[in-house]
């Protein structure tokens, strides 16, 4: 069997397992499922897309992660990569290093999605080590991270990611959906505003920081002043939902800096309480 079949094989596998991931509950994946999967897949050293979705397999552990972290290291000439693990809520830091620490070697990536939301045993940790990874990534052109009630993450991860994600001169889209996280404060965004400004490429940007309830209105102030700089913003999306200390007539000043960006086509703004 050449490498062409053998890679069309083994895309039928996963999307087999990412549907009895989601609605064979009485036969739910394990550590064993998933190693077995992945040890077809290392093979493949010229694979450029990869798309694994495990969510809510509540069996799988940080073992997952470490033999995903060895398979990512042989799999350099990937270009797009989503990981979703969504409610596996036995993985930790530890096992999510793993993973970042692998990121190292994929010089080619172009595509990053992770979403491992209502993981709670992650926290600040992993993401430190995720944004050492991302500043190596400098072809990166699209970056969708997902960490929706991780309670233990802060602004510290945040501040860590900012710092590496400003440096992708290339990155044309930014996601981050950092919602229901009680420990992310105005200190998290100021450094977000930073980077924004620094990346004058982006087309797209999307941004959940919804039920962050120690986020205060002064602070989309400063957001609104560093929107204007990006004159290539096609599309925005905010999702500050539930943050009650935001008051109506910062919304108001948000508005009017949007409307000084000619090139945008798509606007999206949730600021229900």
């Amino acid at each position: 069997m050449n490498k062409k079949k053998l890679q069309k094989g083994i895309e039928k596998i996963l999307q087999r397992k990412s549907k009895v991931s989601k609605v064979n509950r009485s036969n739910p994946l394990t550590d064993k499922d998933l190693r077995n999967l992945l040890a077809k897949i290392k093979n493949l050293s010229s694979l450029q897309g990869l798309n694994l979705d495990f969510a809510r397999c509540l069996n799988i552990t940080d073992q997952s992660l470490n033999a995903l972290g060895d398979c990512l290291q042989r799999l350099s000439s990937l270009q797009s990569l989503s990981l979703n693990f969504e409610s596996c809520m036995n993985l930790t830091d530890k096992g999510l290093n793993t993973i970042t620490e692998s990121f190292k070697r994929l010089a080619s990536l172009q595509s990053l999605n992770l979403n491992f939301s209502r993981c709670w045993k992650i926290g600040d940790e992993s993401l430190i080590s995720l944004g050492a990874s991302l500043e190596r990534l400098t072809p990166l052109q699209s970056i969708n991270l997902s960490f929706f009630n991780c309670h233990s993450i802060s602004d510290k991860a945040l501040n860590s990611l900012c710092g590496s994600i400003k440096k992708l001169n290339l990155l044309k889209c930014l996601s981050l959906n950092f919602s229901h996280l009680w420990r992310i404060t105005d200190d998290g965004l100021s450094t977000l505003c930073e980077t924004l400004e620094i990346l004058t490429s982006l087309h797209s940007i999307n941004l959940n920081f919804g039920s962050c309830t120690l986020i205060k209105g002064e602070i989309l102030s400063v957001l609104s002043d560093r929107l204007q700089t990006l004159s290539a913003l096609q599309s925005i999306s905010l999702i500050f939902s539930d943050c009650e200390k935001i008051t109506n007539e910062v919304i108001k000043i948000l508005c009017e800096s949007l409307k000084k960006l000619n090139c945008l086509q798509s606007i999206a703004l949730n600021f229900f309480k």
